[in-house]
This record gives structure tokens, C-alpha cells and sequence, in this order.
């Protein structure tokens, strides 16, 4: 039973907090819907969902403080369970501690005397004042920055990518797909600006690794908000590649409006709709299902407006073909490396599932494995191990404690790690577009027992690229069989890279690639 006495202090931290944060002028309510649809659509009060949870959820207040950063950088904030934004205020200004990596707070002091003068918080000063006049808020000079001293004159045509996240190519499928357009894009001759929605305001250390490739990351050192950088800068663009209907997707009105010349491209990583009205049916959940609805309608209108989308399926292809014109759907498959196999089968021992367990997808399938496919498997392999490989496993998982099961986690090697393995496994119940962890095993050379919704639009034909069952214990039969039949292992092996190199490989993915730019009359060097 809860104690009335700590529930009344609860209540009175929330609501003193409430009043702290709205007092001080440094929670941007708008900003933070724009931000955060879901708080949006549940109609609830932004400063309230704020206090109440979303610093918990690693929500931040207004784009120039960072509430993860602040608990970083100082640990014993977090242990104490405070909200970053309200310590902040209370306590963090004044021992001269930092919102976020992109403000920094003596500095500004010193360097804009009449900031101190004025009694105005330093951070609401810049916020409200400081970006209009074009002051700085940090000593660090911005890649964008060094660009525009230097570069803006350069002859080549601009490209603005906008996406959910900065691409990790060793943690995701998607991140790979992003890092080669990266490259396919500067390879055509094009200067590559990339900006992260969910994570614009990310330390520098997230995106170091894409403007080590030359690529222009944008940040709130240079453009509070994606938004501003769009108004003032986008007219000097030729091309913007915006992917995910809820990432990328939720700018193509603003950016429409301020260059209605401007061609854009809409990468739908995946049709989304696709895979929430199948979680919403195996869930048998409403909310999902409300979700999907509205996915589809989003996803049907920008791709009847923007100039070319891409889908990664043939099926997507076709689902988008009902009611969108098809010469503005393109579809580009995954784009990949294709080693092939670097060990023979009797070099080989154990069975892997590759993912990202951030993905929902991912966990159900990997879930629904191990409670019906995995005993009927070790039941008749006793020796054969299962490793799980990605990041991001639930606890729940991890505590199952199921016999032989490793978690491998995040692996930086992963060709070594597959070429150990004699099989991988995709038992997906449900999800959409084109699955990397396919892809990825046969381009190795790795044989993939999978189910239909696996290899969905890919073109694969099963028994001869890829083995493919949807019961448990159809699917764990097939794993035991193709386990210890070297014939069958080596034509899977082979049929199934043969396959990736003709359709996944990167120049076929460069050819399509070549062609849509063509089609949209916009220029492809050739190098």
C-alpha cells in the first residue's frame, strides 16, 4: 500500500516543479508538441507530460537543453532523481553548469555584457533574443559554420537529408541504407546536409562520425530548429531526401511552401502503416490500430505529393501503386556488401537471430523463437548453441535463462560473427519493407530458415534462395534438417548470395539510384 504521506509529497514536487519550469521561460511548449506528436494527439499539457514523464523519457524542454547530456555530465543529479530542467534552474545556472554541449553559459556571460545587465536567465536571453541577433552560444566553431565562411560558393548542387536519428551503420539495418545513400549521394557530386529530428539536438559526438565522411550535420549551435534552418536556407537547395513518414515526412509542407521549385524525394524506409496495422491485429490493440490508420493517410499523401518515393519491395510497390501514379514510386532494394561465406559448413556450429531489439518486430519474433521454436530445436540439437545478436535486448529477455541461449549484444565484427555460424533465423510475425537481417545473413553466404512476412517482396523463392516455413514446428524442423544436410546448406548458401549480388548489391543499387535523379531532371556526376 502506497503511503498517503509520500504520495502528498509526490504530488507537491510535481506541481513545485511545474511552477519552477514555467516561471523561469525556458519550457517551449510549442516546440515541444512539434517535437513530441504523441503528446500532440493525446491532447495533455506539455509542461505537465514534461514533469511527469517525459524527462524520464529523455524529452527535452526547448531545442537548447539537453536533459540526458545534463544527467551525464553530472551524475549525481541523476541518482538523485531530480528533473534536469528544474535543477537547472534552481541550482545549475548558478553553479555554472551547461544545458546542453551547444550552449555555453560563461561564455555567453562575458562575451554579451548587457545579458547580465538585462536579469534576463542567459539560456531564455539566446532563446528569445540571442538567435534573432545573430549571437553565438558557444566558443566551438560548427562544421555548418566553417562551411558557410569558406565553402558556400562551392559548384555543387545541395542535398538536405532529414531522418529520425543519426545513422549507427553497426547497430541497424536502416543506418546502413542511410550511410550508402550518404555515399551514393556525394559520389553523384552532391554537398550532403543531414539533420536528425529526434536527436537534433544530440551532442557533437553522435554525428562525429558522419562529418568525418564530409557531410554537414546541422545543430542548434548554428539553427535552433530544423525548422528555422529550413526557412532560411532552403532555397539554395536542389534536392531533400526525407525518410520516414513521421521523421523526415512531417517537414515537406513547410518546405513546399518556402521552395515550391524544389524537388523531394520521399524514402519511406518502410511503409510503416503496413507493419502498425499487423502489430495492432496480433495485438489485437485499438490504439495501434488508430495509429495505422493515420499512418496510412500521411503515407498516401506525401507520396502523391513529393516528386519520386522510394519503397524497398515490390509488394509496397504495389500497395502504393492502388492510388499513387507508379512513375512517382521507386522502388530500390537494400543496398548491401555481399562477401559471401568465408567458412565452410563443417566449420561452422551454432544458430544466430540478428537485430535491433529496439524494434519492436524484432523482440516479438525473437520472443515467439524462443518459447515455441527454440525447445523443439535444442530438444534434438542438445549441443547447438543460439546467439542473439544486437543491441538493445529487453530484461525481460535477458533473465529468461533458456538453455543454451548467449546474447552477443552489439558486435563490431559481424561478417566474423556470421561466418561462424552455420544458420540464422527470422521468425517475424509481422513488420514491413525489406528485412536487413536477411540480407545481410545470404549476402555472407549464411543460410536463413525464415517466415513468409521475412522475405515479403524481396523476390526470394523459397527452397532454392532461402528456407521458409511459418508453423513452429514446421520452422523448427526446417532448421534441424538444413542444420545437418551439407547439400542443402552449401545450395542455400550459394543461391542465396547469388541472388544478393544480382539485386542488393550496392552498383545495383547505384543504377536505381542514378536513374530516379535522372528522371527528376537533377544532375549525376559520374565519376
Amino acid at each position: 500500500m502506497i503511503n498517503p504521506f509520500n504520495k502528498l509529497i509526490q504530488i507537491w514536487r510535481l506541481a513545485n516543479n511545474i511552477l519552477c519550469i514555467a516561471r523561469s521561460g525556458l519550457f517551449d511548449g510549442a516546440w515541444y508538441l512539434k517535437q513530441y506528436e504523441d503528446v500532440a494527439d493525446a491532447g495533455i499539457n506539455p509542461l505537465v507530460h514534461y514533469v511527469r514523464r517525459g524527462a524520464r523519457e529523455g524529452r527535452n524542454p526547448n531545442p537548447l537543453f539537453n536533459g540526458n547530456w545534463y544527467l551525464q555530465q553530472n551524475p549525481e543529479i541523476a541518482a538523485a532523481g531530480e528533473n534536469p530542467l528544474a535543477h537547472y534552474i534552481r541550482n545549475g545556472t548558478d553553479e555554472g553548469r551547461n544545458p546542453s554541449a551547444y550552449f555555453d553559459l560563461d561564455w555567453y556571460l562575458a562575451r554579451n555584457k548587457d545579458v547580465k545587465a538585462s536579469g534576463m536567465h542567459p539560456l531564455r536571453h539566446f532563446l528569445k533574443i540571442g538567435t534573432i541577433q545573430g549571437r553565438r552560444p558557444s566558443p566551438h566553431i560548427s562544421a555548418f559554420r566553417r562551411w558557410a565562411e569558406g565553402g558556400r560558393n562551392e559548384n555543387l548542387p545541395k542535398l538536405l537529408m532529414i531522418d529520425r536519428i543519426y545513422p549507427r551503420p553497426d547497430q541497424d539495418s536502416g543506418s546502413i541504407d542511410c550511410i550508402n545513400y550518404i555515399g551514393l549521394f556525394q559520389e553523384f557530386g552532391y554537398r550532403v546536409f543531414f539533420a536528425a529530428d529526434e536527436e537534433y539536438n544530440s551532442e557533437p559526438e553522435v554525428y562525429r562520425a558522419l562529418e568525418e565522411r564530409d557531410v554537414l550535420c546541422l545543430n542548434p549551435a548554428d539553427f535552433l530548429t530544423i525548422e528555422s534552418f529550413i526557412e532560411s536556407e532552403i532555397d539554395d537547395f536542389s534536392v531533400v531526401f526525407l525518410s520516414r513518414v513521421y521523421s523526415g515526412g512531417r517537414f515537406y509542407e513547410l518546405i513546399r511552401k518556402k521552395n515550391p521549385g524544389i524537388k523531394i524525394i520521399f524514402n519511406t524506409v518502410d511503409l510503416h502503416a503496413i507493419r502498425e496495422m499487423r502489430e495492432a491485429k496480433i495485438k489485437e490493440d485499438s490504439k495501434i490500430l488508430k495509429r495505422a490508420l493515420k499512418t496510412i493517410d500521411r503515407e498516401r499523401h506525401l507520396a502523391g505529393r513529393c516528386d519520386a518515393t522510394i519503397i524497398v519491395s515490390e509488394f509496397e510497390r504495389k500497395y502504393l501503386a492502388e492510388e499513387i501514379p507508379d512513375d512517382k514510386i521507386v522502388h530500390i532494394p537494400l543496398m548491401r556488401d555481399c562477401p559471401g561465406r568465408g567458412k565452410e559448413f563443417s566449420d561452422r556450429g551454432d544458430i544466430c537471430f540478428i537485430g535491433n531489439y529496439s524494434h519492436n518486430p524484432n523482440t516479438d519474433a525473437l520472443k515467439y523463437f524462443l518459447d515455441e521454436m527454440w525447445p523443439l530445436i535444442h530438444a534434438r540439437l542438445p549441443l547447438c548453441r543460439f546467439f542473439i545478436i544486437g543491441p538493445n535486448l529487453p530484461e525481460d529477455i535477458k533473465r529468461r535463462g533458456d538453455p543454451n541461449v548467449e546474447e552477443l549484444g552489439h558486435v563490431t565484427d559481424l561478417k566474423s560473427t556470421l561466418d561462424r555460424m552455420r544458420l540464422s533465423v527470422a521468425p517475424l510475425r509481422y513488420g514491413a519493407g525489406v528485412k536487413g537481417k536477411v540480407v545481410t545473413s545470404l549476402a555472407c553466404g549464411l543460410p536463413c530458415v525464415a517466415t513468409d512476412v521475412a522475405i515479403e517482396g524481396m523476390g526470394l523463392v523459397k527452397d532454392q534462395h532461402i528456407a521458409v516455413e511459418n508453423s513452429p514446428p514446421a520452422f523448427a524442423d526446417c532448421v534441424v534438417r538444413l542444420y545437418g544436410d551439407r547439400n542443402i546448406w552449401e545450395k542455400y548458401s550459394t543461391e542465396g548470395w547469388r541472388f544478393c549480388t544480382q539485386n542488393n548489391s550496392l552498383k545495383a543499387g547505384r543504377q536505381r539510384m542514378a536513374g530516379l535523379l535522372e528522371s527528376l531532371n537533377l544532375p549525376v556526376h559520374n565519376s
